[in-house]
């Protein structure tokens, strides 16, 4: 059956939805998908179209970039990220998650799904949070270089059982070769 599948992104601390969508257009290339040699013997997915929707965060953090950096909350300042910190109002980031899954349900008129949550950074972090207050629950999590929540408040209550995908790069500004710390977030 061929379906379309849609992919839900969120950018990353001092980003916007356009810097993500041209990172994630990449990653799901429908010809790359569709024309891979290289799948071990596997079948590639049958699908109609991707739909990537790419959202804003809610915060404007301007000072820290260009005039549309965005932020899922707000950071004093960019190197905070990997260091305990309050998530100031990240029920902003949850509800406007919310609401633009609601409003796409409207809109398609149709069953609406998020097959594919993908977040980078402070999107993949938000990405964990919404799964974990089941705004929003996809068939496959993409975690694109995430650190541990570091507020206590957002923590995660129960391990995140969806299938998900954890990317880190070498070259990163936050990597750690330590990444226990992902044991207590998933099953």
């Amino acid at each position: 059956m061929n379906k379309s599948i849609h992919v839900k992104c969120l950018h990353g601390y001092g980003q916007d939805a356009s810097i993500m969508y041209k990172k994630m257009g990449h990653l799901f290339d429908q010809n790359i998908l569709m024309n891979n040699d290289n799948l071990n013997g596997c079948k590639p997915i049958s699908f109609k179209e991707i739909i990537i929707d790419c959202l804003d965060g809610p915060y404007n953090c301007a000072p820290f970039g260009t005039i549309s950096s965005r932020g899922w909350w707000f950071q004093e300042n960019p190197g905070m990220y990997n260091q305990p910190h309050q998530y100031h109002n990240v029920d902003a980031a949850l509800k406007l998650l919310e609401k633009n899954i609601l409003l796409e349900k409207n809109y398609i008129r149709d069953y609406y799904h998020v097959d594919i949550l993908c977040g980078f950074s402070q999107g993949a972090i938000c990405a964990m949070i919404a799964v974990d207050k089941k705004v929003v629950l996809p068939q496959l999590l993409i975690l694109i270089s995430p650190v541990e929540i570091m507020d206590d408040e957002w923590k995660i209550k129960d391990k995140i059982d969806i299938p998900t995908l954890v990317i880190f790069g070498k070259r990163d500004l936050f990597y750690s070769d330590d990444t226990t710390w992902l044991n207590n977030y998933f099953t």
